[in-house]
């Protein structure tokens, strides 16, 4: 993982959550763009427990953003 990743996936996340009419939604992507946020300040500490949460997060971006194409 570069240096950029994790800024570029609070990005989305944040893209994701103003693009959203839902303000459920909103609010969760706006937790996982903290999330995100944490894990960049982390970063230089990644290990297998940090990698098992980066896989988590990503699947609930990827189900939140799959919910609003349908």
């Amino acid at each position: 993982m570069t240096q950029s990743f994790f800024p570029a996936k609070a990005a989305d996340c944040a893209r994701a959550a103003d693009a959203s009419s839902d303000p459920a939604k909103r609010e969760i992507l706006a937790n996982l763009q903290n999330w995100w946020i944490n894990l960049a300040n982390e970063s230089p500490l990644i290990d297998d427990r940090v990698a098992e949460q980066i896989a988590k997060l990503e699947s609930i971006y990827a189900d939140l953003v799959r919910l609003d194409i349908q």
